[in-house]
């Protein structure tokens, strides 16, 4: 008696992340030579310190619109988890639930960053628009 063949294991195909690494990549030059291009141009003009000045002040208004809105989604995240009452479940769909909540628990940390970040970036880019009435 022979031994079975061995089975072929399952591959990934590496192309979908290479083009998406090269996507990316491409996306990031496109944008560095847009901002470059201004640059020189302001550069240009003789008005090179007002390019810089709106940059830094949206940057600086995102940065001060995201850790706002970031810290408060994530206090009342917190507050809202350690108020949370303990309970027992008393129905049939309640104890159907009880595998699913013990298996997203470790990823509660997760849930937290990304509930205080993606509202952080709605309200810093919001809040980066409003450069000109802060300045």
């Amino acid at each position: 008696m022979s031994a079975p063949a061995p089975t072929p294991t399952a591959r990934r195909s590496a192309l979908g992340p290479t083009i998406l690494v090269l996507l990316a990549i491409a996306g990031v030059l496109y944008v560095i030579a847009q901002i470059w291009t201004e640059v020189l141009w302001f550069d240009q003009l003789g008005f090179e310190r007002v390019f810089w000045t709106e940059w830094f002040a949206k940057a600086a208004m995102f940065g001060i619109g995201f850790l706002v809105m970031a810290i408060a989604v994530g206090l009342l995240v917190w507050l809202a988890y350690r108020a949370r009452s303990a309970y027992v479940p008393l129905t049939e769909s309640a104890r159907n639930l009880e595998p699913y909540q013990r298996q997203i628990e470790p990823y509660k940390r997760w849930f937290l960053l990304a509930a205080m970040v993606i509202p952080g970036l709605f309200f810093g880019s919001s809040m980066a628009g409003q450069w000109q009435t802060v300045l």
